[in-house]
């Protein structure tokens, strides 16, 4: 946990990829009401009070050193060792500070997403709604191969754009929609190959280049665990994303394992292939674990 208190808080200071995104239209009332329901839903879900609501009535953050006020959403420090980090998050907006002092209790990435328009809910009837949940808010560090800051006022239709053979999840956009405000929380888990160990793939970032040879030492199985956090009462869900990496090797140590995943491989589309940047890779484990020649 401290090491990934240590990377959030490294892009509190980054100016190409900071810690938080808005969206500048959703405004200050809803975005308030958002969070409030974003810490209230998450408080029962972590142990030993890493978000709890004090006696005062202000949420506490002890991982972050933190307390948020929910009146003005104002910050505040439980002790001093936390007053440094108080001083850069008080320089944000106040729902981006707030969602910052969250971000920096948590392991997970988080994205708010909420219905188009100022009201809680929306209209299947409209073209904007249509379309599915809204991006209203990011606090993402370890993206896989997207810009959270693009993602910000874009409907789930459009997110889901360049996913590959994703045809059926794009129409299924409203649906899929008010399913995630209304029901769950929904869990899946969301996989790949890379060539190295890092955490984040920032578009335009260059990864080590595959090395050649028969050897798999080199790859890494990288998981993303994607949680949707219903929250009705504001019409919108929250996305969470765990991200977790280990040596291939070890992942597929052994031979059933490696069978599934060389099945699975197999069984990709050219376009799943191109979109997911595993054309090398992929050729490499079917050498190696899948009889090819």
């Amino acid at each position: 946990m401290a090491q990934c208190l240590r990377r959030k808080q490294a892009h509190l200071d980054d100016a190409l990829h900071p810690l938080v995104h808005l969206d500048p239209g959703a405004g200050f009332a809803r975005l308030q009401a958002a969070l409030l329901e974003v810490f209230a839903a998450l408080a029962p879900a972590h142990p030993a009070g890493a978000i709890a609501l004090g006696a005062d009535g202000r949420w506490q953050l002890p991982v972050a050193g933190l307390r948020l006020d929910p009146t003005d959403l104002s910050i505040h420090a439980l002790h001093a060792e936390a007053d440094a980090r108080l001083r850069r998050l008080r320089t944000l907006p106040a729902p981006a500070g707030a969602l910052a002092a969250l971000s920096l209790t948590l392991q997970e990435d988080l994205v708010l997403m909420g219905w188009p328009g100022p009201g809680p809910t929306g209209d299947a009837a409209s073209p904007d709604a249509e379309q599915g949940l809204v991006a209203l808010a990011a606090s993402v560090v370890s993206p896989s191969g997207w810009d959270p800051g693009e993602r910000i006022g874009q409907p789930l239709q459009a997110i889901h754009g360049p996913v590959a053979d994703g045809e059926r999840l794009r129409l299924a956009s409203t649906a899929l929609s008010r399913a995630m405000v209304d029901k769950g929380p929904f869990v899946r888990y969301i996989w790949t190959l890379a060539p190295d160990g890092a955490m984040a793939r920032w578009p335009g970032a260059a990864a080590s280049p595959p090395a050649g040879g028969g050897s798999l030492d080199d790859l890494w199985f990288r998981c993303e665990r994607q949680v949707t956090l219903p929250l009705p009462r504001v019409g919108a869900s929250l996305f969470l994303i765990r991200v977790f990496m280990a040596p291939l090797t070890e992942v597929a140590a052994d031979a059933e394992r490696r069978a599934r995943l060389v099945a699975s491989l197999a069984s990709m589309s050219d376009a799943v292939i191109a979109y997911k940047g595993l054309g090398a890779l992929r050729e490499r484990v079917l050498r190696a674990w899948g009889g090819l020649a």
